[in-house]
């Protein structure tokens, strides 16, 4: 870039303009109205501070055109090129004849035009104006409703689609301006994309991002559409290498399945080798090529008010900003507690559930039987009417199997008759029937509660207490029969 300084001296012919002096101004070729000199060669330089562009502008363009079988404008002609910071040159573009040739916008901070002319014809001339562009100029058109604040700032920060993580809608045209600090460069992740089905020319909706100034006709670095699972994990991550970025997403009005849109975080990163890093140094991940084709990447300097803010900031395969943080911690703490947790619920309820039980059938063992069981009823020992009536009950022990036979009652003993009663006398056809006793009185015996000593089994049950309770002594009238008397019938 030295020997092109030298060659911009201010003559009328060689210029030199700085955004450093100016806004704006206008140049054209020498003696314009009137027709150029033959031979000449005159260099405009323009040189922009920072990190901003050039926009020229022609407004009279008047020059030799093509010769016969010219195609590349041999003769009279403009060439246009664009310069970075370390001087080297690209050429943009070449204009001659009469057509006026489009707005011109640099994509580096400096930008170049050389005229020349030879000495076979000559003509007018151009006429054109400049303008230095800085972080207020906007190369695309005002963004749709939805699309939130055009100019980013600070130290990092999200961008999504309008209605996130809803379907966007059709003919939508956001643009985002990202502008750090001159030392930095930015990072681009790509974290959710859904944008439809794939495209090879993404035509209906695309997520496009641009490397520095942006301008309609410049192509961007990543143009993306379909679904994030459609794309490797080396371009799911952007390095910008100005402290610029422009990220625009377009949408037709094509009715087709919309999809749920992007999002993407941004970071203002250091580079190691700029200096100290003062803030939060990043672990270090890797850059890839393809997925096959990897090499470290540098160990990022990034603002410390970004760890653990649950966005990935420090690069490709690089989580060491989202490490030891609280919410890790939180996290991992709950998912060991809440299992041990139930478990120790699961066995507390085993163990009150079995004990509960247990106690539930030793009270069970525990009652005593039933009154019915164990006294003899005052009533049956009372004679009504020269009747005899007994009753008492059995408790029959052995366990029922399925061997033991049906007990008739009928083939079970008479009682013996109480010591305290006079024996009947024998008694013949032809005696006379005596008259009915007096009734006796009897004393009410007391229940007899029957003594646990272990050997009144509480199981099995036994057969007497499935099939009947008790066996009772049936009241008979006396009957006179063979001289004998029946006094009862079990």
């Amino acid at each position: 870039m030295g020997d092109l300084l030298k060659l911009v001296r201010g003559n009328g012919c060689d210029q030199k303009f700085s955004s450093k002096d100016m806004k704006s101004g206008k140049i054209s070729s020498p003696n314009f109205p009137a027709p150029y000199a033959e031979l000449t060669t005159c260099h405009y330089f323009f040189e922009s501070i920072g990190d901003g562009r050039i926009e020229v502008e022609f407004d009279y363009f008047e020059l030799e055109g093509l010769g016969p079988g010219d195609s590349t404008c041999r003769f009279d002609y403009i060439d246009v090129f664009s310069v970075d910071k370390m001087g080297y040159r690209t050429r943009l573009n070449r204009y001659c004849g009469k057509k006026i040739p489009p707005k011109i916008i640099s994509v580096q901070p400096n930008l170049e035009i050389v005229f020349v002319s030879d000495h076979t014809k000559i003509a007018s001339g151009f006429s054109a104006h400049f303008t230095f562009l800085d972080d207020s100029w906007r190369p695309f058109r005002p963004s749709t409703p939805g699309c939130g604040p055009e100019i980013l700032s600070g130290w990092g920060g999200v961008i999504t689609s309008p209605d996130f993580p809803e379907p966007f809608r059709g003919g939508t045209e956001c643009t985002w301006l990202i502008k750090v600090r001159e030392e930095q460069q930015i990072i681009v992740n790509i974290i959710s994309l859904d944008l439809g089905q794939t495209s090879e020319t993404c035509k209906d909706f695309k997520l496009l991002i641009y490397n520095g100034f942006a301008t309609p006709d410049m192509l961007p670095e990543i143009s993306m559409c379909g679904q994030l699972n459609d794309y490797s994990s080396s371009r799911r991550q952007f390095l910008s290498h100005s402290s610029r970025v422009v990220i625009r997403f377009v949408t037709s009005q094509t009715n087709v399945n919309h999809g749920n849109g992007f999002k993407v975080s941004w970071t203002a990163v250091q580079m190691p080798e700029d200096g100290p890093c003062g803030q939060f140094q990043c672990g270090g991940g890797k850059r890839c090529i393809d997925d096959m084709n990897c090499e470290p990447s540098p160990k990022y300097c990034i603002h410390r008010s970004l760890k653990c803010d649950g966005v990935p900031n420090c690069g490709p395969f690089d989580d060491s900003d989202e490490r030891k943080c609280p919410r890790e911690i939180i996290i991992m703490t709950a998912s060991i507690a809440i299992p041990s947790l139930a478990i120790i619920l699961l066995v507390v309820l085993v163990i009150y559930c079995y004990r509960r039980k247990r106690v539930k059938k030793s009270t069970s063992q525990e009652q005593p039987l039933t009154t019915s069981h164990r006294q003899i009823s005052r009533d049956s020992m009372a004679p009504r009417g020269g009747q005899l009536v007994m009753h008492t009950s059995f408790i029959d022990v052995k366990p029922v199997e399925e061997s033991d036979p049906e007990i008739d009652p009928d083939s079970l003993p008479l009682p013996s008759p109480p010591p305290d009663l006079e024996p009947v006398p024998s008694l013949t056809m032809d005696t006379p029937c005596p008259p009915p006793p007096p009734p006796v009185a009897i004393a009410t015996p007391s229940p007899v509660i029957p003594i646990d000593n272990g050997f009144m089994p509480t199981e099995p049950k036994t057969k007497s207490s499935l099939k009947k309770d008790s066996y009772s002594v049936r009241p008979k009238h006396i009957t006179y029969e063979d001289k004998n008397v029946i006094i009862a019938e079990i």
